[in-house]
């Protein structure tokens, strides 16, 4: 029986290889009993914390996974590259922290830093076109793969966070707030929300028409998620803001203080600030050592409403009309930072490599069509003329179909790979030497013919290069 070939060279192709065993582990296991069931997610999954594992130790440790053998590839390997999904969770990892990819095949390599890792899934990689042992890659090296990370998550030297005024109620001395005016349409049960603005803004504000008064606010209770971590100091503020018709001779001040649960509230005030014209300024008073104890502040300080922020106006005498508006209270908190928590949610390696040029064998077409189109565009002006412009033949497509008797399955088969890797076919054979050329193929159908005989009639169709 008379046949004709179609070659394809494909540049090169992916092997994806996932954990198929742990060969030793220091992470801890989150969703799962088994570490690299824990990772070994299809690099299209999506990112999750449904099952992970992590170091929250200022130690390095290491993870490693075995990989599953290669089965039917072949052809020269271009690159193993290892890949690792990671974030640190709620804080980034500490500028000082390790995160390195690891590969072994016999021989171990480990990458660079690709730490500090963000709070945010990323791929992390590291691409090795040799082995381990500077030697080209071999496929007996993929049977002998191990891949897997080591990092560590040292404790953050500082952070803070900041609290503005979200109260149960708006004040502990009664008659003190109720001097005051709220400006910008704020309920008078809810005067805190005047002052808990993230910025300065006078839409809505505390208003003091008059000398020598205070404000007393309860704050935020702190996030639960840091209450591990050491107190350093706290620091109170008060912003605040001055408008004066046509007095330059005045001036106002404003001043703020912290305490825990009762003391002499004279003894925290802190130094008082000159507010500005139409400007913002801002107070502030800081405490090493909690207010009435005399000692480093713990977080119980900090709880259950017991802590209160005051500004305080003052003017000294003088003509003309002044408006004082105070715009935000917060105070925020030093604290040594947290070991946050390094999770790894995919880990796997991609074999990047050379396939061998596939040839796949037919039999002589029983039917053969070639249709060469031309790109031909028409131009009518306006007098009714027109011109016809013949740009030249703009490609040739030759559509060939026969019927396979014999191995047929595993021909079909192997023309569906062709279709899939997309590059560049060879065709040689054909009775028409001028037909022995490049082509893509724009389409390829099949059917199978006799029930369960492996016969197909199949139909192709190629476009000239």
């Amino acid at each position: 029986m008379t046949t004709f070939t179609i070659t394809q060279s494909v540049a090169s192709a992916n092997l994806y290889l996932y954990p198929d065993g742990s060969s030793s582990t220091q992470f801890t296991a989150y969703g799962e009993a088994e570490n690299y069931n824990c990772i070994d997610e299809a690099w299209t999954a999506t990112n999750d914390d449904t099952d992970y594992v992590y170091n929250i130790s200022a130690t390095t440790m290491t993870d490693l996974y075995s990989l599953p053998a290669y089965t039917t590839e072949t052809g020269a390997i271009n690159y193993i590259r290892v890949h690792s999904r990671a974030k640190s969770n709620e804080t980034t990892q500490a500028s000082n922290g390790t995160f390195c990819i690891i590969i072994n095949n016999g021989s171990t390599a480990t990458s660079d830093n690709k730490g500090p890792v963000g709070t945010g899934y990323t791929d992390y990689s590291n691409t090795w076109t040799s082995s381990p042992s500077d030697v080209d890659w071999t496929w007996p090296d993929v049977n002998n793969l191990i891949i897997g990370v080591k990092c560590n998550s040292p404790m953050q030297a500082s952070a803070t966070f900041t609290w503005v005024s979200r109260p149960t109620a708006d004040n502990t001395q009664a008659g003190d707030l109720n001097e005051y005016t709220v400006a910008g349409g704020i309920n008078g049960n809810a005067r805190w929300t005047a002052v808990d603005d993230t910025s300065p803004d006078l839409a809505t504000r505390l208003y003091n028409p008059t000398t020598t008064h205070h404000s007393w606010f309860w704050m935020d209770n702190p996030p639960s998620d840091i209450q591990s971590s050491t107190i350093w100091k706290v620091v109170t503020s008060v912003v605040g803001t001055k408008t004066i018709d046509e007095s330059p001779k005045q001036n106002a001040e404003i001043k703020c203080c912290i305490f825990n649960n009762g003391g002499t509230v004279a003894d925290y005030w802190g130094t008082p600030v000159e507010l500005l014209k139409d400007e913002y300024v801002t107070a502030s008073t800081t405490t090493l050592l909690a207010p009435n104890t005399g000692i480093a502040w713990t977080w119980g300080d900090l709880e259950n409403h017991r802590n209160t922020c005051a500004c305080h106006e003052t003017q000294d005498a003088g003509n003309g009309s002044y408006n004082i508006f105070i715009t935000q209270l917060y105070y925020t908190v030093y604290y040594a930072g947290v070991s946050p928590e390094l999770r790894m949610t995919s880990t796997y390696a991609v074999v990047n490599y050379q396939p061998a040029a596939s040839t796949v064998t037919l039999t002589m077409p029983q039917s053969l069509q070639v249709s060469h189109g031309r790109q031909v565009s028409r131009h009518t002006f306006p007098t009714g003329s027109y011109e016809v412009d013949d740009y030249g033949r703009s490609g040739k497509t030759l559509t060939l179909s026969a019927t396979e008797t014999s191995s047929a399955s595993a021909t079909m088969q192997s023309l569906k790979d062709m279709v899939h890797h997309g590059t560049m076919v060879t065709v040689a054979g054909l009775p028409d030497s001028n037909l022995n050329t490049d082509y893509h193929i724009v389409d390829f159908n099949f059917q199978q013919e006799g029930g369960e005989v492996d016969i197909y009639r199949w139909q192709i169709i190629l476009e000239e290069n």
